[in-house]
């Protein structure tokens, strides 16, 4: 392997991705869905997403030499802080974490009974 399990990895996560259109585009082929809803309501997830693994990455790269509990420690706090300020200022995400609340606290009631 010229870029050994790195170069690997990488190459996985590429097909992986760049295969999704047509994996979605299939599964809901028939379906009252479509592809534009699916992308649409993933959305905003996938960009917080991105924003964590942004943060974690530099956080890695800012603390690099220091100890292990201090990098833990300082990125939580920051991925704490960035989720807070997300759900604060983004409506769509706020609505999609209410909703999964919704959802939740229905279900424990249900289990309740």
């Amino acid at each position: 392997l010229p870029w050994g399990a790195e170069g690997m990895a990488w190459a996985f996560l590429l097909i992986i991705y760049a295969s999704r259109y047509f994996h979605f585009r299939y599964v809901l082929s028939g379906t009252a869905i479509s592809l534009r809803d699916l992308y649409q309501t993933m959305f905003w997830p996938a960009c917080f997403s991105i924003g964590l693994a942004g943060i974690v990455f530099f956080m890695g790269i800012l603390f690099s030499g220091d100890a292990a509990w201090i990098v833990l420690s300082v990125s939580l706090l920051v991925i704490l802080l960035f989720s807070l300020i997300c759900l604060l200022w983004l409506v769509p995400l706020r609505k999609e974490c209410l909703e999964i609340w919704g959802l939740l606290s229905d279900l424990r009631r249900k289990e309740g009974m």
